[in-house]
């Protein structure tokens, strides 16, 4: 834990001695990153500010000293370095011989005082590119690294497969752990003061049944102040202290028990204890083995003789199935109750692929049911009718317009399928300037330049083929639509954007699919791949693959700041 950028409140760090975590102890100094310049003109460098410099950090060790908890002093964040800062680290070094001292700066020109390369958000590559560098010798620790702002936290997993690569590289502190916004209620009245809001607010605590609470940030109060926005809405855990979903991604990944193929024919695993100090004699180890993500067979392993930074083979008596999608789910979960872990909780997971699937990208329809058309000159729309069901299309947008089964609406009233080139931006799509980069993309206009249907003859029935093309001159380019139409009701739909001319240039796209209506009813999915919690590319290995079924509401999560969520992979 980094107490970034200020001295905490004395009983945090009486709670770090008691509970055994390691604490950065990090002065009350920052300049936010004004001027660097590594030359001593910066104000940082001048007379007038040594004092302050060394006081503050003289401060900071004389009270934290007697904590065991603390085991590195942190001269500061995104401050300029200067001679005044060196002083203040050899005044440290002569009271404290024992504790590494870090300045962010310190390595990046000017005087040297650091004991630790602690960069902020160096790139994976950068990362490996020190690691591997013979010539550098100090320990790599990021002072900051995986900014979770909003539906965040992407590429964790490489950052980690290198720490536990290189010893050399040794972690980083997240920026950071909670969502900075304030709790108030909802206003749909002219504007208030914070007076206002704080008796709002006192009436109506979290937790009381009043009405839903709202977390504000820089702008929710007025127009005029400065501010800057939602930018300290980037914690591991909201306000209200539940937890982000990225948060499930980090717990995996700093896990201290891990699990390895070694010979699964005959059901061996490697079982890894990360940890420095403790055996694994209060943990079992549970297991299943899940086919197409239902258990066929489990069982548990109480004894872990595993002994700290050591590696175990434990072989379990598997029963692989020959067919179907084969994982091995494992936990490891306390035996007694630990402080803060309660008896029976999972402290580490994984899953296991014994026999994966093959993709399936296309599935013949076999249905035996055949279809009417009907497009007549006058018709407003082209339709497509079997003894099951009926599809039709309007000829005015080309797009999915009716689409009933077994006599139950598919569409929501009013509704359509429609192709889809955007999504709502997350906060670091804004902070890239995507929401205007990318903006000819929001809502593209599409011009209808023919629509055509025709029958064709299946293998045991028949179906209806229809072809929407499209202009789209916001973005330079031709989109065409494809779509199969069975007498079952099932709809195989193709997709394909050209440019409109060969030196046509248009930016990249947040998205390429379609978007469908729903009636409201239909407000639950259930699938199969990673779940329950919302996972992405490059944010996927907390989640394990198996089948899910949740709701509409229940897949939405409430960033403090809307935004894109509720994606699955795999």
């Amino acid at each position: 834990v980094r107490t970034c950028h200020y001295p905490d409140d004395p009983r945090w760090y009486d709670l770090c001695d008691q509970y055994g975590l390691y604490v950065t102890a990090e002065a009350n100094q920052e300049s936010h990153a004004f001027q660097y310049s590594n030359d001593q003109s910066t104000p940082v460098a001048q007379p007038e500010f040594a004092k302050q410099i060394l006081e503050r950090n003289q401060h900071n060790v004389e009270m934290q000293f007697n904590h065991p908890s603390v085991i590195v002093w942190s001269l500061g964040n995104e401050t300029d370095n200067s001679n005044n800062f060196l002083a203040a680290y050899n005044w440290i070094k002569k009271l404290d011989t024992s504790r590494p001292v870090q300045y962010e700066r310190g390595l990046w020109g000017g005087p040297y005082d650091s004991d630790i390369f602690c960069p902020m958000y160096y790139t994976v590559q950068d990362c490996e590119k020190y690691s591997k560098d013979p010539t550098k010798t100090m320990p790599l620790i990021q002072c900051e690294y995986n900014h979770t702002m909003g539906n965040s936290g992407g590429n964790l997993a490489e950052y980690w497969e290198l720490v536990r690569k290189y010893p050399k590289f040794q972690g980083g502190y997240d920026w950071d752990f909670v969502d900075q916004g304030l709790h108030r209620k909802p206003d749909f009245k002219a504007s208030r003061t914070v007076a206002d809001y704080d008796a709002i607010s006192a009436k109506y605590e979290p937790g009381t049944g009043g009405m839903t609470p709202l977390y504000t940030y820089g702008g929710d109060y007025n127009k005029t102040d400065a501010s800057d926005n939602n930018f300290n809405c980037n914690g591991i855990i909201g306000p209200d202290r539940q937890l982000n979903p990225h948060a499930y991604e980090v717990a995996y990944q700093y896990q201290s028990i891990w699990v390895k193929p070694v010979d699964l024919a005959q059901g061996t695993i490697a079982v890894h204890n990360e940890n420095f100090f403790r055996d694994l004699s209060n943990y079992r180890m549970e297991w299943a083995l899940m086919k197409d993500g239902k258990s066929v067979q489990s069982g548990s392993v109480d004894n872990l003789n595993v002994e700290p930074q050591q590696t175990a083979n434990i072989t379990l008596p598997l029963n692989i199935p020959s067919d179907g999608e084969v994982m091995l789910n494992v936990d490891f979960k306390t035996k007694s109750a630990e402080p803060l872990i309660a008896e029976g909780q999972t402290v580490a997971y994984e899953q296991i692929a014994l026999n994966e699937a093959t993709p399936v990208s296309y599935v013949e329809n076999s249905t035996t049911e055949k279809v009417k058309i009907q497009n007549k000159k006058n018709d407003p729309t082209i339709t497509i009718a079997s003894a099951k069901a009926t599809v039709a299309f309007d000829k005015t947008t080309g797009l999915l317009c009716q689409y009933s089964v077994g006599g139950k609406s598919m569409l929501g009233e009013g509704g359509t399928l429609k192709p889809n080139f955007w999504r709502a931006v997350t906060d670091n799509d804004m902070g890239a300037g995507l929401q205007n980069r990318l903006k000819a993309w929001h809502n593209p206009k599409m011009t209808l330049t023919g629509i055509s249907v025709e029958k064709i003859k299946e293998s045991k029935g028949t179906a209806a083929t229809v072809t929407a093309s499209y202009d789209m001159p916001d973005v330079k380019a031709k989109l065409s639509l494809t779509y199969e139409v069975y007498g079952d009701g099932t709809i195989d739909v193709k997709q394909a954007m050209t440019k409109a001319t060969p030196d046509a240039k248009a930016p990249n796209l947040l998205r390429f699919g379609m978007v469908m209506d729903l009636p409201y009813d239909m407000d639950k999915s259930q699938w199969y791949g990673r779940g329950p919690i919302e996972n992405y590319s490059d944010r996927k290995l907390s989640e394990r693959i198996g089948v899910y079924s949740l709701t509409a509401d229940q897949q939405y999560f409430p960033y403090i700041r809307p935004q894109e969520c509720g994606t699955k992979s795999d």
